[in-house]
């Protein structure tokens, strides 16, 4: 479970950092990105969804 969220994020990352925007160099920054791109914010909640079931997230809560 930890691997593969682990592999999903290093997958989106890796995405992230061929979009010409991509510039961040700290949390804050990619936050702060996330907020500007709200595309980007829902493809990753679409992916994360389709990764890891709702019911399963909702289960560490």
């Amino acid at each position: 479970m930890t691997l593969s969220k682990h592999r999903t994020f290093r997958t989106l990352f890796t995405i992230m950092q061929d979009m010409p925007w991509f510039r961040a160099k700290s949390v804050s920054a990619v936050f702060e990105a996330k907020a500007q791109f709200g595309h980007l914010r829902q493809l990753v909640k679409k992916t994360m969804d389709v990764a890891f079931p709702y019911s399963a997230i909702s289960q560490h809560r």
